[in-house]
């Protein structure tokens, strides 16, 4: 009978292994698995802040700009993308027809501080960029009155 493990340190340096796969499964944008490509159905987004509003950039290449729906609900901004395709083929001894569909939303609690009819988005060369622009503050009110003393 063949050891396949022939020492406790072997073992570690086996499992260590099996961790460093796993998170390379899961930490990659695509990944391959058995030799298919696989993306990850959530994409990796960047929110930054600045005086005048905040910007959130989402890698997300590939995709039909048409097919975003971004929308503001009671402080919630949503930005969800949701894609369907067929394609068919078909020859003498064979008719081939391939569905996919995907899908994902991603959803931020967004300050009171914002004018949230002014946001806009922009895709181009595979990153998504929603501004959210940041209420101008009023300049306070200045009120002056006369107190008499009696």
């Amino acid at each position: 009978m063949k050891t396949l493990l022939s020492s406790p340190a072997q073992a570690v340096t086996s499992i260590q292994n099996a961790g460093d796969w796993i998170d390379q499964f899961f930490s990659s944008p695509f990944t391959e698995f058995n030799g298919f490509k696989r993306m990850q159905t959530i994409p990796v987004v960047n929110v930054t802040e600045n005086h005048k509003s905040y910007l959130a950039r989402l890698a997300a290449p590939g995709l039909n700009k048409e097919n975003f729906n971004i929308s503001v609900a009671e402080n919630l901004l949503t930005i969800a993308y949701e894609d369907e395709s067929r394609t068919e083929s078909e020859d003498e001894n064979l008719k081939k027809e391939e569905y996919n569909f995907s899908s994902w939303s991603r959803s931020f609690n967004i300050p009171k501080e914002v004018e949230a009819d002014r946001i806009s988005a922009v895709y181009k060369d595979g990153i998504l960029e929603v501004n959210i622009p940041k209420k101008t503050p009023s300049s306070p009110v200045k009120t002056e009155k006369k107190i008499t003393v009696n």
